[in-house]
């Protein structure tokens, strides 16, 4: 079947979107732990980084808020 392999590139983006999805869902689980809803979460990290949508968060202030949290 060609056409079905993958790249090394390809693969490293899967790998980091994976990561990256994970991060989120532990930012905002840990979140409603505290009492914090999604809502206001997401609106706290858009604040905090001057960001116009949480799409924009990079993985570095992903860990920094989840240091934060911690």
């Amino acid at each position: 079947m060609k056409g079905l392999a993958m790249t090394e590139k390809e693969a490293k983006l899967i790998i980091q979107n994976k990561v990256r999805r994970k991060m989120i869902g532990r930012y905002f689980a840990i979140a409603r732990d505290l009492g914090v809803r999604s809502e206001d979460a997401k609106n706290k990290a858009k604040q905090r980084f001057n960001l116009q949508s949480f799409n924009d968060i990079t993985d570095q202030q992903l860990l920094t808020l989840l240091r934060e949290q911690e």
